[in-house]
């Protein structure tokens, strides 16, 4: 089945940078009378990675921060270029975030809506310094009333500072929503109150009113959009889809 195209998990992100491309970045340095070579850049020695500067390098350099919430920033002392295709997640808090991704491509910078794919699941554990060991896909489902709640990535990783009672790495599980809209849901209600019903291939689920399947080549896991069921939906009434999984084929 065919994988997620960038355009199907992520949005342009327009409504929190001052430019969000390459292009307007380069078109704001030539009205402030500085042309030249265009750079995206990540802040050396920042404590978030999403201090992103573009950087103008001609006879004069030109610093104009990317994100909105940053205007406010000095020009940076020591910047490295993003030279290809990169993720960025921002923490907003110590448990939610917000994803981004620079299309080397396309010049762009997108906001992640969801992780399309295992690939995008291994890039984001990097990014927060984790190694996965393995990548399933799993539904979170409430104890009490057995009621879905959200898909979740599972990704098992170890922690090299921590052992159990054999003396081997500490082994975790981390859950990631395939939407990252149910970041804060899962952080009110909490694991505790949760078990998790693995995901099966082919199995289908529902994020945001787009039917899933999940998928698995030799790469890994990844989602694939269900046409047929997403046109079946589209034929119905104007009702509101509930995010619930689909039963199993």
């Amino acid at each position: 089945m065919k994988k997620l195209d960038i355009n199907d998990y992520a949005l342009i992100a327009s409504g929190v940078c001052v430019c969000c491309s390459k292009k307007d970045a380069e078109a704001t340095f030539k009205k402030n009378g500085m042309a030249g070579d265009i750079y995206l850049c990540r802040v050396e020695d920042s404590k978030s990675d999403a201090h992103l500067f573009w950087v103008s390098v001609g006879q004069k350099f030109g610093f104009l921060p990317v994100f909105k919430e940053d205007t406010e920033l000095k020009a940076p002392k020591k910047v490295t270029p993003i030279t290809k295709t990169t993720m960025i997640y921002h923490l907003i808090t110590s448990k939610l975030g917000v994803c981004y991704l620079f299309s080397k491509e396309a010049e762009l910078i997108y906001r992640v809506l969801l992780l399309p794919d295992e690939n995008m699941v291994s890039n984001f554990c990097a990014i927060q310094g984790l190694s996965p060991i393995s990548i399933s896909i799993v539904n979170i489902m409430k104890i009490q009333g057995n009621d879905y709640v959200t898909t979740c990535w599972a990704v098992d990783y170890e922690n090299p500072n921590e052992v159990d009672e054999y003396g081997e790495p500490q082994g975790y599980t981390l859950y990631i929503p395939i939407n990252f809209l149910d970041y804060a849901k899962m952080a009110d209600l909490g694991l505790a109150e949760c078990y998790y019903d693995p995901v099966k291939e082919n199995d289908a689920f529902m994020v945001q009113g787009i039917v899933y399947r999940a998928c698995k080549d030799e790469s890994g896991w990844y989602l694939s959009k269900d046409l047929f069921a997403n046109n079946k939906t589209a034929k119905k009434s104007k009702e509101k889809c509930k995010i619930i999984p689909l039963k199993r084929n």
